[in-house]
């Protein structure tokens, strides 16, 4: 199966939020991963 690179960061970046023990601001995720904010914001 193939999904495309969106899919791909959404379901990654819920794993992350899923693990984290406090909320982060996307755009400390979208500096971290290095993406940008406006991708990440998707």
């Amino acid at each position: 199966m193939k999904i495309s690179g969106g899919v791909e960061w959404a379901a990654h970046y819920c794993v992350v939020l899923g693990g984290a023990a406090e909320p982060a601001p996307a755009a400390t995720l979208a500096e971290f991963h290095d993406v940008s904010s406006s991708y990440l914001a998707k």
